[in-house]
């Protein structure tokens, strides 16, 4: 097996798309009350123009992992090449997602992706390549720390608040999202 690292091409914006589709309920934090069928239908819908940022878009890049001997894509990691740490203002690369086809889960193809990350962020004279990790996703969070260089730089808390009922029964929130 022989996996290479490239910059997505057009052709590829599917193959990443269903791919974050499949893969994106890996993410979501045990303390949110949505259905995966919501939150997979919300990232279909928010990689709807991904062949459009993967041509046009100069400050968001995708790679691809392809299995060069099977001539098959096998993972991806987006990056936010204009992103700024929220307190120091300091310019970074944001791992925006990243996924890799289960059936290659363990074959170190992240570790050839966050690599090609890396070289990416230097190459723009940057420091610091950063990711979001939910708490329960323990196998990314181990494999981001002990094997590829990652450290806890801060903590996400959350509070469950009950939501203001309006006369009538119906919370307050926004139509449509989820209860």
């Amino acid at each position: 097996m022989k996996i290479e690292i490239r910059d997505a091409r057009v052709k590829d914006a599917r193959f990443v798309r269903d791919l974050a589709v499949e893969s994106v309920t890996y993410g979501i934090p045990h303390t949110r009350e949505v259905s995966p069928d919501y939150v997979r239908a919300r990232t279909r819908k928010s990689l709807a123009e991904l062949e459009m940022v993967v041509r046009l878009d100069p400050t968001f890049k995708v790679l691809v992992a392809e299995d060069v001997d099977k001539g098959q894509l096998v993972g991806y990691i987006m990056l936010d090449l204009k992103n700024e740490e929220s307190s120091t203002g300091e310019p970074q690369v944001m791992i925006h997602d990243l996924a890799v086809r289960r059936d290659y889960w363990g074959r170190r193809v992240v570790d050839k992706l966050i690599k090609a990350a890396a070289e990416v962020t230097a190459s723009l004279g940057l420091r610091y390549l950063v990711g979001e990790v939910t708490r329960a996703n323990e196998r990314t969070l181990g494999t981001a720390c002990k094997g590829l260089g990652f450290e806890i730089e801060r903590h996400q808390i959350v509070k469950i608040c009950t939501p203001k009922v309006e006369p009538g029964g119906s919370p307050t929130a926004e139509p449509g999202a989820p209860r």
